[in-house]
């Protein structure tokens, strides 16, 4: 947890420190573009590649994010906002399992080149994440609940997660394209972190 917590600080460190060279080096020009730093806000629908220590899965979600500018002069914003994902796959021929997680961001990010029409977004910080649903279907109808006890057929799952996410957002007018990493800080399970790929699709307004 330890080399987690500082990857994702070095990650937050670069992006304000490539943050204040940028705007260092474009205020020493005249004919400098002004920065967007509008508020801004993102619906998204996007790919997940889940893993659940052992267990891979498909999974889907949708989401939308607010970003809130928090430099005057810099396009330096603090996004959350809220998402729901889906995700199922085989443990094993005749074993289907299914789960459904909601997700809180708090992140930061940075635009490069915040022009109208581009912006390039990298970000990093804390994923919270709500463990709504977790289930194991055997052949012959049999259901497991993993958030049950052992004795009930079970994993003892846990209902809440803490996390961290980085990767980074391509703006094209207001499409927004996006490729990260989400990873656990904590156990939904003992000895069993969830961590996932995202490929997203988005629209800003």
């Amino acid at each position: 947890m330890k080399k987690l917590s500082f990857m994702l600080t070095m990650a937050m460190m670069v992006i304000a420190t490539t943050a204040s060279a940028q705007f260092a080096n474009s205020s020493k020009k005249s004919n400098r573009t002004t920065a967007n730093t509008e508020n801004y806000n993102r619906i998204t629908a996007a790919y997940n590649s889940v893993s659940v220590e052992d267990l891979d899965l498909m999974g889907f979600s949708v989401g939308w994010t607010k970003g809130i500018n928090i430099a005057n002069d810099l396009p330096l914003y603090l996004e959350t906002g809220i998402g729901v994902m889906y995700a199922f796959g085989e443990l094993e021929e005749g074993v289907d399992e299914s789960y459904m997680g909601v997700n809180v961001p708090v992140l930061f990010t940075y635009k490069f080149f915040p022009i109208e029409t581009m912006a390039i977004a990298p970000y990093a910080g804390l994923n919270l994440r709500g463990n709504i649903l977790g289930k194991e279907k055997w052949e012959g109808d049999d259901n497991y609940d993993w958030f049950d006890s052992y004795e009930e057929g079970g994993y003892d799952a846990k209902r809440f997660g803490v996390g961290a996410s980085l990767g980074v957002n391509f703006d094209f007018e207001k499409l927004s394209i996006g490729v990260g990493y989400t990873f656990d800080f904590t156990e939904i399970m003992e000895e069993t972190k969830v961590s996932y790929f995202t490929v997203s699709f988005g629209m800003n307004f």
